[in-house]
Protein backbone atom coordinates (compact mmCIF):
# COMPACT_ATOMS: atom_id res chain seq x y z
CA UNK A 1 0.00 0.00 0.00
CA UNK A 2 1.33 3.38 -1.00
CA UNK A 3 1.25 6.31 1.32
CA UNK A 4 -0.84 9.38 0.33
CA UNK A 5 -0.07 12.97 1.23
CA UNK A 6 -3.68 13.98 2.53
CA UNK A 7 -2.64 17.96 1.94
CA UNK A 8 -1.55 17.04 -2.00
CA UNK A 9 -5.01 14.94 -2.24
CA UNK A 10 -7.11 17.65 -1.22
CA UNK A 11 -5.82 20.25 -3.28
CA UNK A 12 -5.91 18.19 -6.28
CA UNK A 13 -9.05 17.29 -5.97
CA UNK A 14 -9.60 21.02 -5.93
CA UNK A 15 -8.12 21.10 -9.37
CA UNK A 16 -10.75 17.73 -10.60
CA UNK A 17 -13.82 19.54 -9.09
CA UNK A 18 -13.20 22.97 -10.80
CA UNK A 19 -12.45 21.22 -14.47
CA UNK A 20 -9.06 22.62 -14.92
CA UNK A 21 -8.19 19.25 -16.29
CA UNK A 22 -11.16 18.00 -18.46
CA UNK A 23 -12.84 15.06 -16.72
CA UNK A 24 -11.68 12.35 -19.76
CA UNK A 25 -8.31 13.09 -19.77
CA UNK A 26 -5.25 11.26 -18.92
CA UNK A 27 -4.14 14.00 -16.89
CA UNK A 28 -7.43 13.77 -14.79
CA UNK A 29 -6.48 9.97 -14.79
CA UNK A 30 -3.43 10.59 -13.20
CA UNK A 31 -4.50 13.06 -11.01
CA UNK A 32 -7.05 10.48 -9.67
CA UNK A 33 -4.67 7.77 -9.36
CA UNK A 34 -2.74 10.23 -7.16
CA UNK A 35 -5.24 10.80 -4.61
CA UNK A 36 -5.67 7.81 -4.36
CA UNK A 37 -2.02 5.89 -4.03
CA UNK A 38 0.09 8.79 -4.04
CA UNK A 39 2.81 9.39 -6.15
CA UNK A 40 4.74 6.35 -5.25
CA UNK A 41 1.49 4.75 -7.11
CA UNK A 42 2.75 5.99 -10.60
CA UNK A 43 4.19 3.32 -12.59
CA UNK A 44 7.13 4.92 -14.77
CA UNK A 45 5.19 6.26 -17.92
CA UNK A 46 2.90 7.57 -15.51
CA UNK A 47 5.58 9.19 -13.79
CA UNK A 48 6.77 10.95 -16.85
CA UNK A 49 3.14 12.10 -17.63
CA UNK A 50 2.52 13.51 -13.86
CA UNK A 51 5.56 15.84 -14.72
CA UNK A 52 5.55 17.13 -17.89
CA UNK A 53 1.83 17.64 -17.91
CA UNK A 54 0.21 17.56 -14.88
CA UNK A 55 2.77 19.53 -11.98
CA UNK A 56 3.56 22.44 -14.19
CA UNK A 57 -0.16 23.29 -13.76
CA UNK A 58 -0.71 22.04 -9.97
CA UNK A 59 2.24 23.80 -9.27
CA UNK A 60 0.43 27.24 -10.15
CA UNK A 61 -2.28 28.59 -7.69
CA UNK A 62 -5.41 27.02 -8.55
CA UNK A 63 -7.22 30.87 -8.35
CA UNK A 64 -5.28 32.02 -11.32
CA UNK A 65 -6.17 29.33 -13.35
CA UNK A 66 -9.82 29.33 -13.45
CA UNK A 67 -12.04 32.09 -14.35
CA UNK A 68 -13.86 34.39 -11.92
CA UNK A 69 -17.27 32.88 -13.01
CA UNK A 70 -16.95 29.88 -12.05
CA UNK A 71 -14.98 30.40 -8.70
CA UNK A 72 -18.37 32.62 -7.77
CA UNK A 73 -20.40 29.95 -9.05
CA UNK A 74 -18.89 27.59 -6.98
CA UNK A 75 -18.48 29.68 -3.77
CA UNK A 76 -22.47 30.23 -4.18
CA UNK A 77 -23.27 26.29 -4.58
CA UNK A 78 -20.62 25.96 -1.38
CA UNK A 79 -23.06 28.54 0.72
CA UNK A 80 -26.48 27.53 -0.44
CA UNK A 81 -25.82 23.84 0.64
CA UNK A 82 -23.53 24.85 4.49
CA UNK A 83 -26.03 28.02 5.22
CA UNK A 84 -29.75 26.69 6.32
CA UNK A 85 -32.92 28.60 4.88
CA UNK A 86 -33.34 31.57 6.95
CA UNK A 87 -35.10 33.45 3.89
CA UNK A 88 -39.74 32.79 3.89
CA UNK A 89 -39.33 31.02 7.76
CA UNK A 90 -40.97 32.94 10.52
CA UNK A 91 -40.10 32.36 14.03
CA UNK A 92 -43.58 30.68 15.52
CA UNK A 93 -44.75 33.29 18.46
CA UNK A 94 -46.35 31.27 21.35
CA UNK A 95 -49.27 32.96 22.64
CA UNK A 96 -49.35 33.12 26.44
CA UNK A 97 -51.30 33.68 29.07
CA UNK A 98 -52.95 37.28 28.56
CA UNK A 99 -52.35 37.51 24.64
CA UNK A 100 -54.88 37.14 22.38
Amino acid sequence: MHVVDRERASLLKDFLRFNVFPPSSAEAEIVGLVIRNGLKGLSPDQMDLWHERVLPVVSRPLVEQIPDWVLVQKMTQTLQRSVPTVFGKRPRHRQGRGQS
